[in-house]
C-alpha cells in the first residue's frame, strides 16, 4: 500500500482538514537536502551549560536551530490555513464526503398508497345530493324513480332540479316560484304556451299593459309615483287610487296641484286659490277626475272654457246633449259642438239654435270631417255653399270615409264621388255597384282603376 497521501485536489474539490494534516506530515518527512542550508562556521557542539537559575540549557547548532525554526513556521502556516478553510466550509461550503469513511445509503421507503374504494349506489347518491343540495348529483342515480325523487326534493331551492322534473304540474309551480324570486321572465319560456302569460304576469304585472298604461301600472305595483315620470294623467290616477296627495307635488301648475289633492282626499280643496279662474279650473278637474257632475254646478262662472269642458264631459258620459244646458247661453253652443265631435252624435249640432248659424254650420262640417261622414252635410241644406264645403271635407281625401255614409246624398255629383272614393279606400270595386244609376256605376268602376 502506498504511503503517499490521497490526492484530494485531483477531482477539483477543496482539501479537507484530514488532507491538510497529511500535507503537514509530508513536509516534516522531507529529505534534509531539500531544507534550506545555513552556515555553521561559528558554532560547535558543546555540553549542556547550566544557567544562573540552576536550569540546564542545551546548546543547539545553528543548522538544527534553523531547521526547527523552518518546521515551526511551516506548521504555523498550515494550522492557519486549516482554520481558514474550516471557517469557510462552516459558513459557505457543503460538507465534503469523507473519503476515509464508508457512506451507507439508506433507501427512501415509501409506504404504498392503499386506497379502499367503495361503490356509491343510488341510495348513497341520493343522500349525497340531499346533503350537498347539488342537483347534478341526482343525474348519477340510475333508477329513474329515485332520480325524480331527488329532483323533487331539490326543486324548491334549485332551478336546475326544477327544470328536470317529469311531472309538469310540479314543474309549472316551481318554475313560477323561481321566476318571481329571481325576477327572471325567461324562465317562463320553459312552460307550455298557455301557461307562459300567467307566469310572466306574476313576474311583471305590467308586461302586457298598453304603452300609455304602463307608467301608472308600475307606479301602483311599486307604490312609487316616480314611475309616472311627471305624466299628469298618471299622477291624478295614482293619487286617486292610493289616496296619497304626496304625488301631487310633481304637478307644476298650482290649480292642478289643488285639484290633485282634492282628488286624493275626496273633498274640494280648490277654495284656497287666489283667482276665480284658477278655482274653476281646479273644480272642473276635480269634477271630471272623480266623476262628480255636481261639482260643475259649484263653478264660480258658467261662461268659461272650464264650464264647457265640465258639462260636455258629463253630456258625453250620459249620451245626452241636454246636460250642456248648465252652461250659459253664449258658450252653450261650444258645449253642444264638443259633445257632437267627441261622440259623432249629430244631435249635438242639431241642438244649436238657428240663431247661431255659424256655430251650427261649423259643428256639422267639423263632425263630417272628423268621421268621414257626409251625412252631416245634409243638415246644411239652407246654405248650398256651406254644404259643398262640408262634402269636400268629408269625402275628398278623407281616409275615414266609408261607403255606408254615401247613401242618399242630395247631390248626385258628390254621391258618385263618395262611392268612387270609398271603393278605392276599401279596395273593393263592388262598392261601385251599390249605386242605382248604371252610368254612375260605370264611372265609379272606370275611375277605380
Amino acid at each position: 500500500m502506498s504511503s503517499e497521501p490521497p490526492n484530494e485536489l485531483a477531482h477539483g474539490s477543496l482539501p479537507t482538514a484530514h488532507g491538510l494534516l497529511n500535507i503537514y506530515f509530508l513536509v516534516l518527512n522531507m529529505p534534509k537536502d531539500q531544507i534550506p542550508k545555513v552556515e555553521d562556521d561559528i558554532l560547535s557542539i558543546s555540553p549542556i551549560i547550566p544557567t544562573s537559575k540552576g536550569k540546564k540549557y542545551k546548546y543547539m547548532k545553528p543548522v538544527e536551530k534553523q531547521k526547527r525554526k523552518v518546521y515551526t513556521n511551516l506548521g504555523t502556516v498550515v494550522v492557519i490555513l486549516i482554520i481558514t478553510i474550516a471557517i469557510f466550509f462552516l459558513f459557505f461550503g457543503k460538507k465534503p464526503a469523507d473519503n476515509g469513511s464508508t457512506n451507507i445509503a439508506i433507501p427512501n421507503v415509501t409506504k404504498p398508497n392503499v386506497s379502499v374504494s367503495t361503490v356509491c349506489d343510488d341510495d348513497c347518491q341520493l343522500q349525497n345530493a340531499l346533503s350537498t343540495k347539488v342537483a347534478t348529483t341526482c343525474d348519477s342515480i340510475s333508477n329513474e324513480t329515485k332520480k325524480q325523487d331527488c329532483f323533487v326534493a331539490l326543486a324548491t331551492d334549485s332551478v336546475e332540479a326544477c327544470l328536470k322534473l317529469a311531472d309538469y304540474s310540479q314543474k309549472k309551480t316551481c318554475v313560477g316560484s323561481h321566476a318571481v324570486k329571481l325576477d327572471n321572465l325567461d324562465l317562463c319560456s320553459n312552460l307550455e304556451m298557455d301557461d307562459r302569460r300567467p307566469c310572466i304576469e306574476k313576474v311583471d304585472s305590467c308586461f302586457y299593459k298598453k304603452l300609455d298604461e304602463k307608467p301608472l301600472c308600475k307606479a301602483l305595483a311599486n307604490n312609487n309615483y316616480s314611475f309616472c315620470e311627471k305624466n299628469e294623467e298618471c299622477i291624478f290616477a295614482y293619487a286617486q287610487q292610493t289616496v296619497n296627495a304626496e304625488a301631487c307635488a310633481d304637478l307644476g301648475i298650482r290649480f292642478k296641484q289643488n285639484a290633485c289633492v282634492s282628488i286624493a282626499l275626496k273633498k274640494d280643496e280648490c277654495n284656497g286659490l287666489p283667482k276665480d279662474d284658477e278655482i274653476d279650473a281646479c273644480r272642473a278637474l276635480y269634477a271630471v277626475k272623480t266623476d262628480r257632475p255636481g261639482a260643475c254646478d259649484d263653478l264660480t262662472k258658467k261662461d268659461t272654457i272650464y264650464a264647457v269642458n265640465c258639462y260636455a264631459h258629463f253630456a258625453k258620459r250620459d249620451k245626452n246633449p241636454a246636460v250642456c244646458d248648465g252652461v250659459e247661453l253664449l258658450k252653450r253652443w261650444d258645449c253642444y259642438k264638443k259633445y257632437a265631435i267627441e261622440t259623432s252624435d249629430l244631435q249635438g249640432c242639431i241642438q244649436i239654435t238657428r240663431y247661431a248659424p255659424i256655430a251650427k254650420e261649423h259643428c256639422f262640417i267639423d263632425v263630417g270631417k272628423e268621421y268621414g261622414n257626409p251625412q252631416a252635410c245634409e243638415y246644411l241644406n239652407f246654405d248650398p255653399g256651406s254644404r259643398d264645403v262640408c262634402y269636400r271635407a268629408s269625402i275628398q281625401d278623407n281616409l275615414k270615409l266609408r261607403h255606408e255614409n254615401c247613401a242618399n246624398l242630395s247631390s248626385d255629383e258628390w254621391d258618385v264621388r263618395c262611392y268612387t272614393n270609398a271603393a278605392k279606400l276599401e279596395q273593393n270595386v263592388t262598392v261601385c255597384d251599390l249605386q242605382d244609376n248604371q252610368v254612375d256605376v260605370n264611372f265609379c268602376r272606370t275611375n277605380y282603376k
